[in-house]
């Protein structure tokens, strides 16, 4: 390791000429920064400050995620993608919200704590039927799992709707003690 490599702080400078730290507080680091930072490493040092630095934060644990493909349909024609609405090659699938929650439980009993509901921009799906998926998730794993969605650009909008409803929820048990999450 040179001189400058000391891990986590450099007293290399950037192209600015103040020092590179990974620990920089004065605001987020610039390309430049991190460019400047790992020059002076070799890739064998750099992998195992990312390493230590992932271990500090998540210790040596593996975390797994429940991939749930809810559905091959979509409405939309993105080339580059395999189940656009123009592939007439592919078999078509779609679950029921039953059983996703049924897959979401099984794989809670595994010890899986984050589910990703993916699919295509399935026109037979509305909000609601998306809500009512998620809400379904949370209430088969006592609220403990983790959901993420991989709609396409749905998600955008969806989230902005999913993001709106909890937080008047979140209002709503404040001003109703006892009152459960109703999405």
């Amino acid at each position: 390791m040179r001189d400058c490599c000391v891990p986590w702080r450099s007293t290399a400078s950037s192209s600015r000429g103040r020092a590179v730290s990974l620990g920089n507080t004065r605001g987020p680091l610039t390309p430049a920064d991190l460019r400047d930072y790992a020059a002076c490493r070799s890739l064998d040092d750099l992998r195992a400050e990312a390493n230590a630095a992932c271990e500090a934060v998540w210790g040596n644990r593996v975390f797994v995620r429940g991939l749930v493909e809810i559905s091959n349909h979509c409405a939309m024609d993105c080339l580059y993608c395999g189940i656009r609405c123009s592939n007439q090659r592919i078999a078509r699938y779609r679950l029921f919200p039953e059983e996703i929650v049924a897959l979401a439980r099984e794989g809670y009993a595994r010890g899986i704590r984050t589910f990703v509901l993916q699919g295509g921009e399935d026109p037979a799906f509305s909000t609601d039927d998306y809500c009512r998926m998620v809400e379904g998730v949370r209430n088969a794993t006592g609220g403990e799992a983790a959901v993420t969605l991989s709609l396409g650009i749905l998600v955008s909008m969806f989230t902005a709707i999913f993001v709106a409803r909890i937080i008047f929820d979140l209002w709503l048990r404040r001003r109703t003690p006892g009152a459960t999450l109703s999405i």
